[in-house]
């Protein structure tokens, strides 16, 4: 668990580096994976087809921030950076558009994308600062179990962690079997 911890800690300092060096917003995307093995058979596949999506988003949100904002030198992002750690892949990538904006696009891909429920994608304003969702009004996530508050549940250990494990499995299988996802049967 001190490996987990540590890719954390050091994922959280990049982030902030990051938003440093540029002066701009930090959109972060991972799994989250309950259990003590962050990387199941699955995982790196899931989270190509998460980001795969977030991109796509994020292209289209560009296109029409481009449109709405004309500027010469406007760029799709200022950097972008995969890796992967003791607690799965990430990637970073520091963008021109605003933090909610980028906010927005995570949420919508946790809600609308079949394998959403295992996405975790946050984001940091030009200050450091996590944007939230309670900061653009909207509710926390639902348990993976229950429809209940993730955190409370988390909190009050509402559910046996093998419960918790076993669902986010099975969501995996499925990527392993190849099954066509409902958005990705959209495209």
């Amino acid at each position: 668990m001190d490996a987990v911890l540590e890719a954390r800690e050091y994922r959280w300092q990049a982030r902030q580096d990051l938003v440093l060096r540029f002066h701009a917003p930090v959109l972060t995307l991972r799994l989250n994976i309950p259990g003590p093995d962050k990387n199941p058979p699955g995982a790196e596949q899931a989270f190509s087809r998460l980001w795969d999506s977030l991109l796509a988003r994020y292209r289209r949100a560009f296109v029409l921030y481009r449109r709405l904002y004309p500027a010469p030198d406007l760029i799709p992002y200022l950097y972008r950076e995969h890796g992967t750690g003791a607690d799965g892949s990430f990637q970073h990538l520091v963008s021109p558009l605003p933090a909610f904006e980028l906010k927005r696009l995570a949420v919508d891909l946790e809600a609308n994308h079949p394998l959403g429920r295992l996405a975790d994608a946050d984001v940091l304003d030009v200050d450091g600062r996590v944007v939230s969702r309670a900061d653009m009004g909207l509710p926390p996530r639902a348990c993976f179990v229950c429809s209940e508050q993730a955190a409370l549940c988390r909190r009050l250990g509402r559910h046996r962690n093998d419960e918790l494990i076993a669902f986010v499995r099975e969501m995996l299988e499925q990527v392993l079997s190849k099954t066509p996802l409902a958005e990705e049967k959209r495209r």
